[in-house]
């Protein structure tokens, strides 16, 4: 949604992963447009694989098309200052709804694991020992 608010040549940069879309690769719904000019950081081109995390530095050409500038994979998305979310959540809909828990720590609960009571055998060392014989 951010995205779409951004006005035709606006630089954007953008983590996730790599989806195959019907016109070629986007991530968020966003379709990605490379070309001779996008650098490649940890990889090339030919590393571009669906799943792959990475993230994408360029310029909004359309509504919900980017011209790529640089792709940079193996990234660690803890390396990048990742907005904090609202306290809403997607429904199932797509609409926006309020959490009815906002701002709470969530209840953990911890189930209890029943252990069997068990009796230890009790073993007896069958080691045999050898014969010594003097030496007659």
């Amino acid at each position: 949604t951010a995205l779409a608010a951004q006005e035709v040549g606006n630089r954007v940069s953008l983590l996730g992963y790599l989806d195959r879309g019907t016109d070629g690769w986007t991530t968020h719904g966003v379709s990605l447009v490379e070309n001779h000019h996008t650098l490649y950081e940890n990889g090339d081109a030919a590393d571009m694989r669906a799943g792959s995390m990475v993230a994408i530095e360029g310029r909004v050409q359309a509504p919900g098309v980017v011209a790529v500038e640089s792709v940079t994979f193996s990234v660690n998305p803890m390396d990048f200052d990742v907005p904090v979310l609202p306290p809403m959540a997607q429904g199932a809909r797509d609409d926006w709804e309020r959490s009815e828990n906002e701002g709470e720590r969530p209840e953990v609960n911890s189930p209890e694991i029943e252990r069997p009571d068990v009796e230890r055998p009790e073993l007896e060392p069958q080691v045999e020992r050898p014969e010594l014989l003097d030496g007659d």
